[in-house]
């Protein structure tokens, strides 16, 4: 007898993943690949340079540059001449990082995470031991669940 499980929400897998030790970029694309013909390792592989603010430097969130990456995957362009869903894809783009800053003040992890000094990684250590990046990361995979939803 094969077992049927009702999939999760994305938001739950991606929180769960980060909670495994996936970083905020790692989490939210292997979370949302699969379902898009991308397999979890490479999705990992592909977002492993995006967390802590791009390489650790403190710049836009991991979580955030993830979640434009699920857009594209999701709505992107059919062809170098599909100007119409270029377009679609910048304006959700926009609208992810306007919900997000709205919701969180800053889309630069430094001003999320506390980062004093971008680069050294106890910065991120403590900001997953407050539970401050994990916050973050929920914010960002429930924005970008609202958006999918909303825009097929």
């Amino acid at each position: 007898m094969t077992e049927t499980r009702t999939p999760k929400p994305a938001a739950d897998l991606v929180r769960e993943l980060a909670q495994n030790g996936r970083s905020c970029a790692e989490a939210m694309l292997a979370a949302h690949g699969p379902a898009m013909g991308l397999d979890e390792q490479t999705a990992v592989k592909l977002a492993s340079g995006l967390g802590g603010g791009m390489g650790l430097m403190g710049d836009t969130c991991g979580a955030l540059t993830a979640a434009y990456l699920v857009i594209g995957l999701c709505l992107g362009v059919s062809g170098p001449a599909d100007m119409y869903g270029r377009q679609n894809v910048y304006l959700l783009v926009q609208e992810c990082a306007e919900r997000f800053r709205q919701a969180t003040g800053s889309t630069q992890c430094r001003d999320l995470c506390l980062a004093a000094h971008a680069g050294d990684e106890s910065w991120m250590t403590k900001a997953r031991q407050s539970g401050q990046a994990l916050r973050i990361i929920e914010i960002a995979a429930g924005i970008l669940d609202d958006l999918l939803a909303e825009n097929g």
